[in-house]
């Protein structure tokens, strides 16, 4: 038996494999060519919240879960590609993934607090055939954050789509700015200062927040010209954070119609759709994401713009990561006039129907006349504290 540390997230009661030990706390459990440690995946991903456990095939492990817990296999990178003998990761029989050659992975799954058996077996040779378990405890995600990336030229549309935030929904998720120089006034937000924006990316200061000031499950995406433009569909977006609770493989669940070129319905829901890999299988239209799987896409992108940032990540996602990550949203019926630019579309159906403020950089005229409506088509707006941080005009 090898016991478990008190803090630790599960026990394991039992364990064989067939070369070596079973390899904990990064160990690899063997050596092979003079290596004792494994070495992970290049998926540019935070590997601190995951403990492994590493074995050589056949192995089995008998573990006891404390907690609820997300798992997913890999192939270590010192393992030969063999067709012919590929490994299946299993639990309790359910089989994970068949895996071929290093650096290969599956879906993440959850796995409830209880005993699990963890299998990884092969019928082919077992040379170099070394499969490793990632696992990590869930954090809740009842609570998330919303965040805003802005930039120094955006202070304008960042005061209306805050003020309409708060109109159209009154009760939202704390929110987070991620700003350069030009800081919003804003009593009602949190900031999170990304560094100067002649030297910072939108890749990068969206990457450190992430990394730095935000650990939830979770985090909602919206950007600094999303005017809110009805109330938002508060249930759905509930039902979307509990079934990326429930299934870790959902990276992003996007929260607008979009003209896909195809879609699939998810398993057990008519009402949501799993994407196909497409030119913008990665987009900054309002979603829900997992903060893991966002800030996996930014780090894999690189130091790019944000109109970069959607067809790089989309390019990448597609290639190396729609295998073992879907991404999703709501069935929503068709506008009277599709189109690729969803301002133009009626949102009526939105879970989170908003406005493109600006256009290239520049205010949207169209949007003047729901501005004035809304009383917020000043250039110079002042926050009234004394009506909840709303903003009218001066």
């Amino acid at each position: 038996m090898q016991p478990g540390r008190p803090e630790s997230l599960y026990r394991i009661l039992q364990s064989e494999t067939g070369w070596g030990v079973l390899g904990l706390n990064g160990a690899l459990g063997h050596e092979v060519d003079g290596a004792t440690d494994v070495q992970l995946p290049e998926i540019a991903m935070d590997w601190s919240a995951y403990e492994l456990l590493s074995g050589h095939v056949d192995c089995r492990i008998d573990l006891e879960l404390d907690r609820p817990a997300g798992i997913f296999g890999f192939m270590e990178g010192h393992s030969w590609t063999v067709p012919e003998a590929p490994v299946t990761f299993s639990v309790d029989g359910l089989v994970f993934g068949v895996l071929i050659g290093a650096g290969e992975r599956t879906a993440e799954q959850r796995l409830e607090a209880g005993g699990h058996v963890l299998s990884m077996t092969t019928q082919g040779p077992k040379t170099r055939r070394y499969p490793v378990w990632a696992i990590r405890e869930i954090k809740d995600a009842d609570s998330f954050r919303i965040v805003i990336p802005t930039s120094n030229r955006y202070a304008r549309p960042l005061r209306q789509a805050l003020a309409l935030l708060r109109r159209y929904w009154p009760d939202h998720p704390p929110v987070d700015v991620v700003h350069h120089e030009q800081a919003p006034e804003d009593p009602n937000v949190h900031t999170f200062f990304a560094g100067p924006q002649a030297e910072v990316s939108w890749t990068e200061a969206m990457a450190r927040y992430l990394a730095e000031a935000n650990d939830n499950e979770l985090v909602l995406l919206l950007l600094d010209d999303y005017g809110l433009c009805q109330p938002v569909d508060t249930m759905r977006v509930a039902d979307a954070r509990s079934l990326m609770y429930e299934d870790l493989s959902v990276g992003a669940f996007f929260l607008t119609w979009m003209m896909l070129p195809s879609a699939e319905s998810y398993p057990t829901r008519k009402d949501i759709i799993i994407w196909p890999p497409w030119s913008y299988s990665v987009h900054t239209q309002a979603g829900l994401w997992r903060r893991s799987s966002l800030l996996r896409a930014l780090k894999r992108a690189g130091p790019i713009s944000i109109a970069a940032f959607e067809t790089t990540a989309s390019e990448i996602f597609n290639q190396h990561e729609f295998g073992w990550e879907r991404h999703v949203s709501f069935r929503l019926p068709p506008p009277p006039s599709p189109s690729l630019f969803l301002d133009g579309c009626d949102k009526t159906y939105w879970p989170i129907g908003y406005h493109n403020l600006y256009t290239k950089g520049q205010p949207d005229p169209r949007h003047d006349g729901f501005l004035l409506d809304q009383r917020l088509s000043s250039d110079k707006m002042a926050l009234d504290r004394n009506s909840g941080g709303d903003i009218e005009e001066s």
